[in-house]
């Protein structure tokens, strides 16, 4: 018998001890519960009261006595199909984290309840974040883009600053125009996440990409003068050197800009196409 159905038998024991109106330990004194006999109904349970324990492993007799309590009680009322199995194990993360509750009045379902309210409020939060952040920041003075290279005619900027995202997006017609998508994009670049950088040519925005990590990400050519192809790999070679070896993905030159570019590169990714969000 290996160790986990030994674990199992040991866990069976007890849930059939409270079931029949006793504590884990075999100790008298609680009413019993009339629970579903079938093998599912008790095999769902012991699975549960399993997952519980690995949640809550240095669980008391008492935490766990009244959790197989709750788990019962709250199947028999709710039947194995009206709550989302990611619901329960919301409930049982919910008293693993909250050890104090476990023994309180404090139903299964009402656990339940409140894990999905506490998951709507974070959802709703990560939703806000983004914009609120990004409001802050436009309130805040806006420095130039920072110039990484200069070469003939083409620059290469970093962009950081919410007011440059929205300027360079609405050169090139994308989501980065829009501030509530745009919003998305500065949060990864406050965060450390991304970098945004742009190359010009004068006033003519040529290209847009973002470095993450070990990689570039998500590139975006609105014009391609000549020169460009060169100006990418110089771009590149002085990114490598400033900031480390970027070699996960080559730049990225789309198919349709490969004749006016010269020569070939790998496929990443482009940046805000129609509809995208960040």
């Amino acid at each position: 018998m290996t160790s986990i159905s030994r674990r199992l038998l040991r866990l069976r024991t007890k849930v059939a001890n409270v079931l029949g109106g006793k504590t884990v330990s075999g100790h008298p004194g609680l009413a019993p519960i009339t629970y579903p006999r079938t093998p599912r109904s008790r095999l769902l349970l012991l699975r549960w009261t399993d997952q519980f324990l690995s949640m809550h492993p240095n669980a008391t007799d008492a935490e766990l006595t009244a959790i197989i309590r709750k788990l019962a009680v709250f199947m028999i009322r709710h039947g194995r199909d009206e709550f989302l199995p990611e619901e329960i194990i919301g409930g049982l993360r919910w008293f693993a984290g909250r050890p104090g509750a476990i023994t309180s009045k404090l139903g299964f379902g009402g656990a339940v309840r409140l894990k999905r309210d506490e998951r709507i409020r974070i959802l709703r939060e990560c939703v806000r974040r983004p914009r609120v952040l990004f409001r802050a920041s436009m309130r805040e003075p806006d420095p130039a883009p920072v110039v990484w290279l200069q070469h003939n005619t083409f620059t290469l900027s970093e962009l950081v600053h919410p007011e440059h995202l929205l300027t360079v997006g609405t050169q090139a017609g994308n989501c980065l125009g829009r501030p509530h998508l745009a919003a998305g994009y500065w949060l990864r670049i406050s965060e450390g996440r991304g970098r945004l950088f742009a190359i010009t040519q004068g006033e003519l925005l040529c290209a847009l990409f973002m470095l993450g990590g070990s990689e570039y990400l998500e590139w975006s050519y609105l014009n391609t003068p000549e020169g460009l192809r060169d100006f990418v790999s110089r771009s590149v070679a002085a990114l490598d050197q400033r900031v480390g070896p970027h070699g996960v993905n080559p730049p990225f030159i789309p198919e349709k800009f490969r004749r006016e570019l010269g020569g070939d590169a790998n496929r990443t990714g482009e940046t805000c196409r129609p509809g995208d969000a960040p």
